[in-house]
């Protein structure tokens, strides 16, 4: 994403007081800068709504798949199984999450990615004995 006049999107902290009656009335959106360093961001509502609407639906997923389970310590964690990541779409992916205590949603803990099991692993010691000496055929 190509951002235009990067000058009109950053405001300086100091001046942010001036300006943000301008900001609200035009609902712009600026990038607040302290010592040359981006600290905040000011947008209108709906695009913040906008931004985040992928994550509320994938909030509500969660909350419909997955194993729900309460450790020792009192922590509710969430299992959530499933196949392809960033490595590969044959990859199986087993995702941790931790659900927050004030507001209910599900933070991402821990992520492992593992490669499918072959097809010789879904066979018994006879049938893998059968398959190399020629009498089974695989699939």
């Amino acid at each position: 994403m190509k951002i235009q006049n990067l000058d009109n999107l950053m405001v300086s902290a100091s001046e942010v007081k001036k300006e943000l009656p301008e900001i609200m009335t035009k609902q712009m959106t600026k990038v607040i800068v302290k010592n040359n360093t981006p600290v905040s961001v000011i947008m209108p509502y709906t695009e913040y709504i906008a931004m985040n609407e992928g994550r509320l639906e994938e909030q509500k997923q969660l909350s419909e798949i997955g194993e729900d389970m309460t450790l020792v310590n009192g922590v509710q964690v969430k299992i959530v199984a499933e196949q392809g990541s960033s490595f590969s779409a044959d990859d199986l992916v087993i995702k941790l999450y931790v659900k927050m205590k004030s507001s209910g949603d599900y933070k991402l803990h821990f992520t492992y990615n593992m490669c499918p099991p072959s097809r010789e692993q879904t066979l018994t010691i006879e049938e893998l004995t059968k398959y190399y000496s020629g009498e089974l055929l695989m699939f």
